[in-house]
């Protein structure tokens, strides 16, 4: 008996001691998640055309132009800038590729090649997009191509959400005061499903105003500065705008299919 109530006396302690511990619970951390990997160094550089080392080709993802030129965005994070310059539109040689698209130094000229039907988007108006080949253009070989006749009338062009323009006006020599270019064959403006020619797109542009944009810089061109070719694509290592071997066309994104036309 007197084992028993020894026993009895012990479990009791125990208890006693387990429910008025002054030890709080001990709980798990959750598991720490790793950080994602580090963005390469060279992403986010801006890049005059003037400053790219000629001949090199760099894969570019998406165009955008405004009221003061060009940005390319190359694949690997790197804008290339191609200010307008004098009043001068045409400062921008297109080509034609059947692979992804890309650009070049080219015999001195900066020059992007993209597919037939690829297109370049306006940052003043939301959906409206630039394809600098019209689909019944006799392509032969790069040539200068700008969005208007002269760039009084670029200036006073009226853009509205959604509008496709295809086509323009081009040539092959240099821009020089005075001179003109042509406008291509099958140029068509696209509104609200209807198509116009210059003529009727300009009258149409004047006639509706409450709706249109007009353009503007968005980019800062003169932030750009200049550097020494050498510089190019040292600071991470790896040339600018080239890829780990991924392959892909201007047009082609994860959102599925910027620059072609549907």
């Amino acid at each position: 008996m007197k084992n028993y109530l020894s026993l009895a006396l012990s479990g009791l302690a125990l208890l006693s001691a387990g429910c008025f511990s002054s030890k709080p619970p001990v709980t798990m951390a959750p598991p720490v998640a790793a950080p994602p990997p580090a963005m390469s160094a060279s992403n986010g550089e801006t890049w005059n055309w003037k400053d790219v080392p000629k001949d090199e080709k760099i894969p570019i993802t998406r165009g955008v132009f405004d009221q003061g030129g060009y940005q390319l965005y190359a694949r690997t994070g790197e804008t290339v800038v191609v200010p307008f310059e004098n009043q001068n539109m045409y400062v921008l040689k297109f080509g034609q590729t059947s692979g992804e698209t890309y650009y070049i130094t080219e015999n001195g000229a900066p020059t992007l090649y993209i597919e037939r039907n690829g297109y370049l988007e306006n940052a003043s108006a939301q959906g409206a997009k630039w394809y600098p080949f019209s689909k019944d253009f006799a392509y032969e070989r790069p040539a200068y191509i700008g969005i208007a006749p002269s760039w009084g009338e670029y200036m006073a062009m009226g853009w509205y959400a959604g509008m496709l323009y295809h086509g323009g006006y081009w040539g092959y020599r240099p821009w020089y005061p005075g001179f003109g270019y042509s406008p291509m064959v099958g140029l068509n403006i696209n509104i609200g499903g209807r198509g116009y020619g210059w003529n009727d797109y300009r009258s149409y542009s004047r006639a509706n105003v409450t709706n249109r944009y007009t353009m503007r810089s968005n980019y800062n061109y003169n932030s750009v500065g200049r550097r020494a070719p050498s510089t190019f694509g040292r600071s991470s290592g790896s040339a600018f705008g080239r890829s780990s071997g991924s392959s892909g066309s201007f047009g082609r994104s994860s959102s599925g299919g910027f620059g072609r036309r549907r």
